[in-house]
């Protein structure tokens, strides 16, 4: 019999995180409006180093990888820096040496399919982010027959830029999570990705494909542009809407 259940948006940015706009702060303020128990908080190429408990509020350290073969790679309980364009391999193998655990985030975000070489992958890490809130409802139920298919465990996180964002994607877990049960909490626990947040995903997808073409044409310049100055300023802006939408987590269990 399953118990009382907590609920864990495992992936938030803060404004440390290039074109994100939040703080900490806002961050567990939303959370506690949304029956949220805990947020990691994993930042890009960056480890988190406050407080593990605010205002009631848990919070895992974690990074999310910029690995050299473009993907990225979400370490929780990692206390030691990876540097960015880290081939994937070495950073998984850095998590862990760390202790920590390795999930592929968004491994599907705007592709249609996994790279040649994905198995590779596979057979090192933990589990994949099946239940990012910012990738679409195709790319979400792919990447979890892939964890089903391969054994591998499901995570889920908002991808939180903007402080209303916090709580779209959480996992809900039947005890507090630690390092000690973590992985199997997350094995037994639930994918919850909010249905409100599709809107404010579709118009974000627009700028993204902006920046993913000026990549691909090597314009530094258009592509810096547009990730650290137009989509932040887009975060900020829409995210007067986003802290509008009141759900609580908690009030969906009976």
């Amino acid at each position: 019999m399953k118990g009382k259940s907590y609920f864990y948006d495992l992936h938030c940015h803060t404004i440390k995180s290039g074109h994100a706009s939040t703080t900490l702060k806002s961050i567990i303020k939303k959370a506690k409006e949304r029956g949220v128990d805990g947020v990691a908080i994993t930042e890009h190429d960056e480890i988190y180093s406050g407080p593990i408990l605010v205002d009631g509020i848990s919070i895992i350290p974690g990074i999310e990888v910029s690995t050299k073969e473009g993907h990225h790679l979400l370490g929780f309980f990692v206390k030691e820096k990876i540097e960015k364009d880290t081939d994937f391999c070495s950073a998984v193998m850095e998590i862990k040496r760390q202790g920590g655990f390795a999930f592929w985030a968004h491994p599907l975000r705007g592709k249609e399919n996994f790279p040649e070489n994905y198995k590779d992958f596979l057979e090192l890490i933990d589990g994949m982010e099946s239940g990012n809130a910012m990738d679409s409802a195709k790319e979400r139920e792919k990447v979890s027959k892939e964890c089903i298919k391969e054994n591998l465990l499901e995570s889920s996180g908002s991808d939180t830029h903007a402080s209303g964002q916090v709580g779209m994607g959480v996992v809900e877990v039947f005890e507090k999570l630690n390092k000690e049960n973590f992985l199997k909490s997350i094995k037994e626990g639930n994918i919850i990705v909010r249905e409100e947040i599709k809107s404010f995903r579709e118009k974000n997808d627009r700028w993204r494909k902006v920046i993913r073409k000026a990549k691909a044409e090597n314009n530094f310049l258009k592509e810096n542009f547009y990730s650290k100055f137009v989509l932040r300023n887009y975060f900020r802006v829409n995210n007067f809407k986003l802290r509008k939408i009141h759900f609580n987590h908690k009030k969906r269990v009976k």
